[in-house]
C-alpha cells in the first residue's frame, strides 16, 4: 500500500496529463492489461473539440470547419490505433447535454450545412438527454404522464434526427450508441438491438457502442445474464483491434453481480469486486469501488480505487474522496494540501471543509481545524459529524457555551441519538451547569438499555451522587 501510494504521488507530480497517466502504478496485485491501460489512458486525455468551441465556429457562420475537424477525428478514429474512439469522445463531451440552452446552436448548425451527418448526430444525441432529463430518476410507475409525454416526444425528435446522421454517413457511431439509450428508454427492446446491430456492424469493435450494449442487456433493461456472457465474449474477439474493449468486458462482468446497484459492502461482495477488478475498469466502475470501499471502512482500498479514478479522470471530487480516505491511513498532511488544492474548484461545498478539519484534527492542529469546522457547519448546517467534532474540540478545550450550543443543535437534529446528549452532560458534569440530573434521566430513557452507553450513564449517576453527597 505504501508503495502504491508513493509511485502515484509521483506520478500526480507530472504536469503532462497523458503522461501522468502513463507513470501511475496499477492496482497492487491486480494484472491489468497493459495494452488497454495504454489505450485508455490515450482515450482520456484525447485532444477534442469542446461545446463552446463548436458554438464559437457555428456563431460565426464557420460550422464548415467544425465539420471538418469532426471528419478529421472520425478518420483517426478509423485509422490511428493511439485515437480509438476520437469522435466517440468528442460527442459524449460536446453534444451529450440535455439542456435547453445548447438547441440554438445545434439547430443553426443544421440549418448552416443541412447535409451534416455531425450535425444531425450531435442534435439527435442532445435530444436523447434531453428526453432523459425530462423523464428523470424515478420508476416509470412513478413519474408523472406529463413528463412521460415529454419523454416520448423528444426521443421521436432524437430518432429523426440520429436516422438522418446514419444515412447521410453510417459510420458516425455516436448516433447508434444515443438510439440504443432511447430504445432502452422509450422506444422498445426492439428498436435499440436493431441500433446495437447496425452499428456493430458498421463499426465491430467501438469502444462506445459495447458500452451502451452492455448496459442494455443487463435484465433490468430485458438483457438477461446470457446476453451479457455472449456479449463479453464477443468483446473480447475483438480486444487484439482495440484494447478498449477489454474494459467492456469487466464492464459486463461487473453488470452480471449488479455491481452497479448494489453497495457491495459485504465480505463477499468486496471479494467479488475486488477479483473482478483485477482486471482493467473504465473510471465510473473504480469511482464505485471506492464508493463501496468508503462504506465499508475500507480505507487502504478505497484510496486505491480512487487513486486510479483521479488516473483516468482527475476531476475535483475524486481527490476530494480519496483524501478522507488518506486521513486515517495516515497521511493526514497529503489529504490536506490534496483539499486545500481543489477547494476553488469545489466553492460553497461543505465537505471542503468537513476534510480539511478532519486532516487537521489528526494533525492537532485543533485552532485551524476549528475555523474549518465552523465554516462546514455555516455551508451545511446538517453535517452531523463536523457538529461532533467541534463539540469534541469545544468540550476539550473548555469553552463551554460553544459546547453546549452545539449539544443543543445536536439535540435538535437527532434527539434519539446518543452524541448531544452526552456532550450536555459533558459541560453540566465538567463546567459545571445545572441541570444533570434532567440529562440523566432523559439519557436512560433513550439509551438505558444499550450495553454501549452505560459507561456515559455510570458517569453521570457517579456525579450526581458526588453532588449529593
Amino acid at each position: 500500500m505504501e508503495q502504491f501510494l508513493s509511485q502515484a504521488r509521483k506520478a500526480e507530480a507530472i504536469n503532462d496529463p497523458l503522461q501522468r497517466c502513463l507513470a501511475y502504478p496499477d492496482p497492487p496485485g491486480s494484472h491489468w492489461n497493459a495494452d488497454a491501460v495504454k489505450a485508455y489512458c490515450h482515450y482520456r486525455y484525447l485532444p477534442g473539440i469542446s461545446f463552446d468551441e463548436a458554438r464559437h465556429l457555428i456563431e460565426r457562420d464557420h460550422a464548415a470547419e467544425l465539420d471538418r475537424q469532426l471528419a478529421d477525428a472520425l478518420h483517426r478514429q478509423l485509422t490511428d490505433p493511439a485515437a480509438q474512439g476520437m469522435l466517440d469522445h468528442i460527442y459524449q463531451n460536446a453534444f451529450d447535454d440535455g439542456s435547453f440552452d445548447i438547441r440554438p446552436t445545434l439547430d443553426a448548425w443544421k440549418r448552416q450545412l443541412p447535409n451534416s451527418a455531425f450535425a444531425y448526430a450531435a442534435s439527435g444525441m442532445a435530444y436523447a438527454r434531453m428526453a432523459a432529463a425530462a423523464r428523470g430518476e424515478n420508476y416509470i410507475s412513478n413519474t408523472p404522464s406529463d413528463a412521460i409525454l415529454s419523454m416520448d416526444r423528444l426521443a421521436q425528435e432524437a430518432d429523426t434526427d440520429l436516422r438522418h446522421a446514419i444515412a447521410l454517413d453510417p459510420r458516425i457511431t455516436p448516433a447508434y450508441a444515443a438510439m440504443m439509450n432511447i430504445g432502452r428508454m422509450t422506444l422498445g427492446r426492439d428498436y435499440a438491438l436493431q441500433a446495437r446491430d447496425a452499428g456493430l456492424k458498421v463499426a465491430p469493435a467501438d469502444f462506445l457502442l459495447y458500452g451502451a450494449a452492455n448496459a442494455m442487456a443487463e435484465p433490468k433493461w430485458g438483457g438477461a445474464p446470457g446476453e451479457l456472457e455472449a456479449l463479453r465474449r464477443l468483446e473480447l474477439s475483438h480486444a487484439a483491434q482495440n484494447p478498449l474493449l477489454y474494459l467492456n468486458a469487466t464492464d459486463t462482468r461487473l453488470s452480471e453481480f449488479n455491481f452497479y446497484s448494489c453497495r457491495c459492502d459485504t465480505p463477499p461482495e468486496l471479494a467479488l469486486m475486488m477479483h473482478t477488478l483485477q482486471d482493467v475498469a473504465g473510471f465510473d466502475a473504480l469511482n464505485s469501488a471506492g464508493q463501496s470501499a468508503d462504506t465499508a471502512q475500507q480505507h487502504g482500498l478505497a484510496a486505491v480505487y480512487y487513486a486510479e479514478v483521479i488516473r483516468f479522470a482527475n476531476r475535483p471530487n475524486d481527490r476530494l474522496s480519496r483524501a478522507f480516505a488518506l486521513v486515517p491511513l495516515g497521511y493526514p498532511s497529503w489529504a490536506h494540501d490534496e483539499i486545500s488544492a481543489v477547494a476553488p474548484q469545489l466553492p460553497g461545498k461543505g465537505a471542503v471543509y468537513r476534510g480539511l478539519g478532519y486532516a487537521d484534527m489528526e494533525l492537532e492542529e485543533n485552532t485551524r481545524a476549528t475555523r474549518e469546522l465552523e465554516q462546514a457547519v455555516r455551508l451545511d448546517p446538517t453535517d452531523k459529524w463536523s457538529w461532533e467534532s467541534l463539540g469534541l474540540i469545544y468540550g476539550g478545550t473548555g469553552q463551554w457555551d460553544k459546547a453546549w450550543d452545539v449539544a443543543d443543535q445536536l439535540i435538535r437534529m437527532e434527539p434519539d441519538a446518543p452524541d448531544g446528549w452526552q456532550l450536555r452532560a459533558q459541560v453540566q458534569m465538567e463546567q459545571p451547569r445545572a441541570g444533570l440530573a434532567d440529562t440523566e434521566q432523559a439519557f436512560a430513557e433513550r439509551f438505558g438499555q444499550r450495553p454501549d452507553q452505560q459507561a456515559t450513564l455510570n458517569r453521570m449517576r457517579n456525579a450526581l451522587a458526588h453532588l449529593k453527597h
